[in-house]
């Protein structure tokens, strides 16, 4: 039996009552963001980034929630799916997904309990959002961001990627600056 198996039974235990989806015929807000075709040990397996309203999972499905999830740690979300808040900032659903991504495939393919997972993927997040802290930097593209979620859920670290990505849009927000610059009159010497 693989490591998370045994943490996600402990929890199971504690949360033992029914998971109601739709108490009072309520449905929680769950939309997809993104997918990602990933390349695993078991061959291709597409993951699907949704957005889901955290605050809706806190008060009627688990407490503890925290802007993102997965099966590996919460046994309530599908098996192909990664749970994002959706009122978190573009760069907090990027880093948060790519942490939740991390971690997943750990958990999965390589066998490893949550609280290892955990700060392994907390180690890629940082480097990350301290990427993310340069002037000028501008997110990548949905279309760049499934490509950097499609490496970590293959197990491939995203950071030279998601590094070149970001340099390439160093160019264009200072051409972007520079055209907004002009359009309003505005000019540099």
């Amino acid at each position: 039996m693989k490591p998370f198996l045994g943490d996600q039974l402990a929890r199971d235990e504690e949360q033992s009552d029914v998971v109601d989806f739709a108490p009072e015929d309520q449905e929680p807000r769950i939309n997809c963001w993104l997918d990602a075709e990933c390349e695993t040990p078991d061959g291709l397996e597409t993951l699907h980034y949704m957005f889901v309203d955290g605050a809706y999972v806190r008060d009627h499905v688990f407490v503890d929630y925290v802007e993102g999830g997965h099966f590996y740690r919460y046994g309530w979300i599908p098996e192909e799916q990664i749970w994002l808040e959706d009122e978190m900032s573009l760069i907090d659903r990027v880093c948060t997904g790519v942490h939740e991504t991390h971690e997943r495939f750990r958990m999965k393919y390589k066998g490893w309990d949550y609280d290892k997972a955990h700060a392994s993927a907390c180690v890629i997040e940082r480097k990350m959002r301290v990427m993310l802290l340069v002037k000028d930097v501008v997110v990548p593209r949905s279309v760049d961001i499934g490509e950097i979620f499609s490496l970590e859920g293959s197990g491939k670290s995203c950071e030279a990627r998601f590094e070149e990505l970001l340099d390439e849009n160093k160019d264009h927000a200072r051409l972007a600056s520079k055209q907004a610059n002009n359009s309003v009159g505005h000019q540099e010497f």
